[in-house]
């Protein structure tokens, strides 16, 4: 995983996020950062975003070959795993 999918991804596992979410951040190279570092600054997790036709969401889905649909039929399949799994 690249710098900015693991913090992604460890922020999605703080707030106990399931399923899918939509992260808006601010990536810093090091030149950019105050602290010399290469730096992620997370704006919100929004554990709920809009699945309109012109959502990032579909069009990141696009890029690994998933049509909308398809990725709409993925999201709840996985909320009846994660709902069995709870039983």
């Amino acid at each position: 995983m690249t710098f900015i999918q693991e913090r992604i991804a460890h922020a999605f596992k703080i707030i106990g996020g399931k399923g899918y979410a939509r992260i808006d951040c601010f990536y810093q190279t090091p030149e950019q950062s105050p602290t010399g570092s290469e730096r992620l600054v997370i704006l919100e997790i929004n554990s709920l975003p809009a699945l309109t036709p012109a959502t990032c969401l579909f069009h990141q889905a696009a890029e690994m070959g998933i049509k909308p649909m398809e990725l709409i039929d993925l999201i709840i399949t996985l909320g009846f795993e994660e709902h069995r799994s709870l039983k």
